[in-house]
């Protein structure tokens, strides 16, 4: 997973779901093992299931807009080991199938947008998940000196004075198989005055899909549209992994 600074991907809550069966015993006929499927079908149905689960222009109130997301690397600012991992060109490696939203624009500055892939198994998505949850782990000074350089460079002609960065856990709503959620805090000073915001990435897995909601905040999001929107995505992943071949 990439690091982005107006998408960015990941709040360690892991939770499993498990679907009980009953214990009455009674006679019934052995459910059909599905025949296999190829390699080929499973990356189309894979594309279909995680294309279908971005966030939509259906899914905002009146008054917001929309445009492609950056697909070039945001910085040429690169990450030191050990957190290399977030220089990767691909948002998701090791995935079959992978895709991004639109990015959706609201009328107070505020930027919504999503990703999301498909991985071959639940055991290596989660593989991929652990990676990703290790390198953070080590890389909180990283996060900060990156989002700093690139502010800096970012707000260079506006002749920014002083840019303070914060990275923290986001304690969030546990969905799926795990939810992780951190917030960038950042305040600027600019000769017009003082500007803060914050952008909340929100990860989430449902066995063998992932997903990624970033929402970029500078006073204007309101909580029910954040809150909203991530019920809905990950409603939406789950019911890509049910649509899965197994």
């Amino acid at each position: 997973m990439r690091i982005r600074v107006a998408a960015i991907i990941i709040v360690p809550l892991v939770v499993a779901a498990a679907c009980g069966g009953s214990t009455t015993k009674q006679s019934h006929t052995p459910a059909a093992t599905p025949a296999p499927v190829s390699a080929e079908a499973f990356k189309a149905a894979a594309q279909k299931a995680i294309d279908a689960s971005m966030i939509a222009a259906g899914d905002f109130p009146a008054g917001w807009n929309s445009s492609p997301q950056n697909s070039s690397n945001d910085s040429d600012v690169k990450f030191s080991p050990p957190c290399e991992i977030f220089n990767s060109e691909e948002d998701y490696p090791n995935s079959v199938a992978s895709t991004k939203s639109l990015n959706f624009d609201g009328q107070n500055h505020e930027e919504i947008s999503s990703d999301g892939a498909v991985f071959a198994t639940a055991d290596i998505a989660q593989q991929e998940q652990k990676k990703y949850e290790d390198a953070l782990a080590q890389c909180h000074d990283e996060m900060v000196r990156i989002f700093t350089e690139i502010f800096q460079r970012e707000l260079a002609d506006q002749g920014a004075t002083g840019i303070h960065v914060a990275f923290d856990d986001l304690p969030f709503h546990a969905y799926g198989d795990w939810t992780h959620a951190y917030r960038v805090s950042f305040t600027v000073d600019l000769p017009r005055g003082q500007v803060s915001g914050k952008i909340d990435s929100v990860a989430m897995r449902s066995a063998r899909v992932v997903g990624n909601l970033t929402f970029a905040d500078f006073g204007g999001l309101d909580p029910r549209i954040h809150d909203g929107l991530a019920d809905i995505f990950a409603d939406r992943l789950a019911k890509a992994e049910a649509s899965l071949p197994q």
